[in-house]
C-alpha cells in the first residue's frame, strides 16, 4: 500500500530545512506514521538539507526510531542491568512465544503486538520489568507470562481499568482529618499502589470527612510497595506495606471515630459482610498486621542516615498540585536567581545581560 508522504512535506516546512532539523523531522515522522518508511524518508531529503546518509544513519543508530512497521500493541523489554541479570532475555523469549512472533523477528503476522527491548524503564527493585503502554508489570518470569498477558487483555477490555491517578482533582483535607498518603512512583505503580488508591478514596469518601486520600510521589520504600503512610491529626504517622485493594474499608475503617451506637451497629454490620468476602488478615481489622512502625529497626536503618535535598518533601507533597508545590518552595531558587540579576546585571561587550 503506498506511502502518503504528505507528512515529510509538512514536517519540514514546520521543522525547518537545515541538518539540525533531522531528529525532530524523524520523531514527527514516526509519531505519524508508527515507524519510518523509505518513501517517507526519502521525500524528507528532497525537501530538505539532509543527506540521504545522515538521515539514515541517525535512525538506524537510536533505537527510539523504528525502519519497519510496529504492531498495534508495543510490550516494551527491560533490559538493563538488573532485569538482565533477573533473566530478562528468558522473559522476553516466553513473550514471542505466546505471541506467536517468528524467530528474528520482533512482531507478530498479525501486526497486533511488537516486543521491543529497552535500556532501562527506571523500576529496577522489580526486576525483570515489562511495560505495556502505561502499564508496568514488575517481577516477571516465563511461567507468568500468560498471567500479565491476561492481566492486559483485562484492562484493554476494560474490565480491569479505572481513572488514571492524573485525573483526581485535587481536594482540601478537611480540618482534623486523617490523611494516607500513598505513593504513585513508578515502582508503586507497577505492584498495584495506583489500584489501593482508588479503592481507598472510593472508601474515604463515606467516612464523613474523617479520613482523607493523598496522592504522594516515591516513598522511598521501593521494595515494600505498594506503601502507605497514615498520619493522624497530632498523632505519630504509621506505615502500612504491602496491601492490596481489598484491604482500603479495613484500613479507613481502623482510623473512623464511632458517632454512635446506630454507627457503630452499621459498622459491624459491614465488617461481617467484609468477613465472607475478604481473607482472614482483612476481617476484623486486622490491617495492622501490615503495619511499620517509623521507629522499627527496618525503617530507622533504611532512612536514618539520609539527607535528602532534592526529595526535601518526598513522600507529603502531591507531585501534581503546583499550588501545594508553590507552598512548599517550590521554585524559590529561581525566583532568587531572578531578584539577583535584576539588581546586579551582567555586563558583557556593553551589553547588559538579566
Amino acid at each position: 500500500m503506498p506511502i502518503d508522504v504528505n507528512m515529510a512535506d509538512e514536517a519540514v516546512a514546520r521543522l525547518g530545512r537545515k541538518p539540525e532539523a533531522l531528529i525532530p523531522i524523524l520523531q514527527a515522522l514516526q509519531e505519524h506514521y508508527g515507524h519510518l518508511p523509505e518513501e517517507a524518508l526519502r521525500r524528507a531529503c528532497e525537501r530538505s538539507e539532509i543527506t540521504p546518509a545522515a538521515l539514515t544513519g541517525v535512525a538506524s543508530f537510536y533505537d527510539m526510531f523504528r525502519l519497519r512497521p510496529a504492531g498495534k500493541h508495543i510490550v516494551r523489554v527491560c533490559t538493563g542491568t538488573a532485569c538482565h541479570v533477573a533473566g530478562a532475555e528468558r522473559v522476553g523469549d516466553a513473550l514471542r512465544r505466546h505471541l506467536k512472533i517468528p524467530a528474528g523477528a520482533d512482531t507478530d503476522e498479525d501486526r497486533q503486538f511488537t516486543v521491543e527491548p529497552v535500556a532501562c524503564l527506571g523500576v529496577c527493585t522489580l526486576a525483570p520489568v515489562l511495560q505495556f503502554g502505561g502499564n508496568t508489570f514488575g517481577h516477571t518470569s516465563p511461567e507468568g507470562v500468560p498471567k500479565v498477558l491476561r492481566e492486559f487483555a483485562e484492562l484493554r477490555a476494560g474490565t480491569n481499568a479505572g481513572l488514571s491517578t492524573e485525573e483526581i482533582r485535587v481536594r482540601t483535607t478537611p480540618s482534623g482529618a486523617v490523611e494516607i498518603h500513598v505513593g504513585l512512583g513508578s515502582c508503586c505503580m507497577a505492584k498495584g499502589s495506583d489500584k489501593l488508591f482508588h479503592a481507598l478514596q472510593g472508601s474515604a469518601a463515606e467516612s464523613d470527612g474523617e479520613v482523607a486520600v493523598k496522592r504522594v510521589g516515591c516513598v522511598g520504600m521501593c521494595h515494600r510497595t505498594p506503601m502507605v503512610e497514615v498520619v493522624p491529626p497530632g498523632g505519630p504517622a504509621v506505615y502500612y506495606s504491602d496491601l492490596s485493594p481489598a484491604h482500603a474499608p479495613a484500613l479507613v475503617q481502623r482510623y473512623r471515630k464511632s458517632r454512635g451506637i446506630v454507627q457503630r451497629a452499621g459498622r459491624l454490620w459491614s465488617r461481617l459482610l467484609d468477613g465472607l468476602l475478604l481473607d482472614e488478615a482483612v476481617f476484623n481489622g486486622r490491617v495492622e498486621l501490615f503495619a511499620i512502625s517509623p521507629r522499627s529497626p527496618e525503617m530507622r536503618a533504611f532512612f536514618s542516615k539520609q539527607v535528602r535535598i532534592a526529595t526535601e518533601h518526598f513522600g507529603q507533597v502531591d507531585p501534581l498540585d503546583l499550588d501545594e508545590y508553590l507552598a512548599t518552595g517550590g521554585f524559590a531558587a529561581l525566583r532568587k536567581c531572578l531578584e539577583v540579576g535584576a539588581k546586579y546585571p551582567f555586563k558583557a561587550s556593553g551589553s547588559t545581560l538579566a
